[in-house]
């Protein structure tokens, strides 16, 4: 264990020219700024969404929460801000569900995802290490928003997912299916073919290496 240690760490300093200390920080903040990527990109989703639909005035309003340490470094305490009991009072549920759908599958799934694979593919066609293993992380940061709904948040009665439970008419497990299916196929593909391939290139640790 100790010598897969030592050659994973003589790996990344190698493979990015960076010392062993430079590569911890710098991979500290390109976690932080993965997430934070990855987290507004779902809740932007939101209220474009609900302003391309009528129901919200400003697609960039989102509640900030009072800003503290804990918020600037986990956002938490943010929201999309968007009030959703005008909507399901004027009897459009779809048009919650589909508001609250936005930031899984437009922010994480269109956006987030999609972006990370797409930098990564460039980064590593010009041999921009560091680059490539930021995309690397944003990819994660978007695959754990997945998980993190579902199926985590799945069967719960408030929040995106019982917005959609709610507005669709469904139960927690056709959103199970219709959202966790995709979600487990990406997954999937992320284990067998992202993460190895990724360990491989930008580490070169293949194998019990990657242990």
């Amino acid at each position: 264990m100790a010598h897969t240690h030592a050659a994973a760490k003589e790996s990344a300093q190698s493979r990015t020219g960076w010392s062993w200390p430079v590569f911890g920080v710098v991979l500290i903040l390109q976690l932080w700024v993965a997430h934070a990527f990855a987290f507004f990109s779902h809740e932007y989703a939101h209220p474009f969404t609900a302003w391309l639909m009528g129901w919200k005035s400003n697609p960039l309003a989102l509640y900030y929460a009072h800003p503290t340490l804990v918020v600037f470094l986990a956002q938490l305490g943010i929201n999309q801000d968007v009030n959703e009991a005008p909507i399901f009072a004027n009897g459009h549920g779809r048009d919650a569900a589909i508001i609250a759908a936005a930031g899984m599958v437009i922010g994480n799934g269109l956006i987030s995802f999609s972006l990370s694979r797409f930098g990564y593919a460039v980064a590593e066609r010009r041999n921009h290490k560091g680059w490539a293993m930021f995309f690397y992380w944003t990819t994660v940061a978007s695959l754990a928003n997945f998980i993190d709904y579902v199926p985590v948040r799945t069967f719960t009665s408030d929040g995106d997912m019982g917005s959609i439970e709610r507005g669709f008419g469904w139960s927690p497990w056709i959103v199970l299916l219709v959202l966790g299916l995709p979600a487990a196929i990406l997954l999937i593909y992320f284990l067998l073919r992202i993460e190895p391939a990724t360990m491989s290139r930008l580490f070169q640790m293949t194998g019990p290496n990657r242990l």
